[in-house]
């Protein structure tokens, strides 16, 4: 984590030295909501993508830290650091299926991405004050990302304690699941993603920047809620704490009443018990309001070579609109 943000911070400082004469620098902080769309919770119906599947009741927390700088008029490049909270319960759900499945889970996660943002419609001077100024820019987002990520369960009422005693967890506690492959897969706790988004921002004087920003991360992985394919075979499970441990929140219908586990008599037929979906990866959002500074070099956007878009006519500001297609 220190490397990361000495990494950012060497970069943001470098930026004014790599074009100083077109650009302007902006440093801030990205604060708000994160939500999964995953293999679990979800409504009546099977999985469907985007917002379509997501419960309002799951959403998270997200914050982080960005720079961005004009590469053009109207295109910034931009880096930002976000940590950021993902969780989900079957028992949100109205898909009977998956309330008797009774999973849930917490993760978090450690995002680093690069993006671009192009500015679609931009209006300068908005509120055509004398005392100050107010411009006003749309603009839509492509990048890539990186990721590190913990899926986690909690253990359910009486707590669990293996057979040997060697491991122990009170009603509560929470544990990660990626040692335990609960579907008998091994998985990484890494990943990358594509982020696509859009976001608008009011500038306040040239040098203070708040927005909202909106983005949609597409990853690699199906395992963020450690939910992918199907049931594994309960018998194979090795005969250990951990391997206990892991039968145990594999299948959790019990704890409601549900069903019996595997290992406590029921049948287990191999490709007959699904447990997640694998033809979808997982994808997450992140919904966050923008703060930042913007520092000016010896040129950039309201430089009249640099950008038409801000203008003087005998001595009064104009409103100047425009669509950047």
């Amino acid at each position: 984590m220190k490397r990361i943000l000495l990494t950012f911070l060497v970069v943001l400082m470098a930026m004014p030295f790599a074009h100083a004469q077109n650009y302007r620098l902006e440093a801030g902080v990205l604060l708000g909501a994160s939500n999964i769309l995953g293999d679990i919770g979800g409504k009546s119906l099977p999985r469907r993508d985007f917002v379509a599947d997501l419960k309002v009741q799951a959403t998270a927390l997200s914050g982080g830290i960005y720079g961005r700088y004009a590469l053009s008029p109207r295109m910034h490049a931009g880096l930002s650091i976000m940590y950021a909270s993902l969780n989900g319960r079957d028992s949100l759900s109205t898909n009977p299926g998956r309330r008797q499945r009774n999973l849930s889970f917490r993760n978090r996660l450690l995002d680093v991405a690069t993006f671009v943002d192009y500015e679609v419609y931009e209006q300068y001077n908005v509120g055509r004050s004398r005392r100050y100024r107010v411009d006003f820019a749309t603009y839509v987002t492509l990048g890539v990302g990186f990721f590190s990520h913990n899926p986690q369960a909690q253990i359910g009422k009486g707590g669990f304690t293996s057979s040997d005693g060697s491991i122990e967890y009170s009603q509560g506690e929470w544990v990660d699941l990626q040692p335990l492959a609960t579907e008998g897969i091994s998985y990484s706790t890494t990943g990358v993603s594509i982020l696509l988004g859009a976001g608008f921002d009011f500038t306040i004087d040239r040098n203070f920047r708040v927005g909202f920003r909106t983005m949609l991360r597409s990853t690699n992985t199906d395992y963020l809620d450690d939910i992918s394919t199907d049931y594994k075979d309960p018998s194979t499970f090795s005969n250990t704490a951990e391997g206990e441990l892991a039968r145990e929140l594999a299948y959790r219908g019990d704890e409601i009443g549900k069903a019996q586990t595997w290992h406590e008599g029921q049948e287990f037929q191999e490709g007959s018990n699904v447990r997640g979906n694998m033809d979808r990866d997982d994808d997450y959002f992140f919904m966050n309001l923008t703060f930042a500074y913007v520092i000016k070099g010896k040129g950039g956007k309201y430089n009249r070579k640099f950008h038409s878009g801000y203008q003087r006519s005998k001595g009064t500001r104009k409103s100047i609109r425009r669509f950047n297609f």
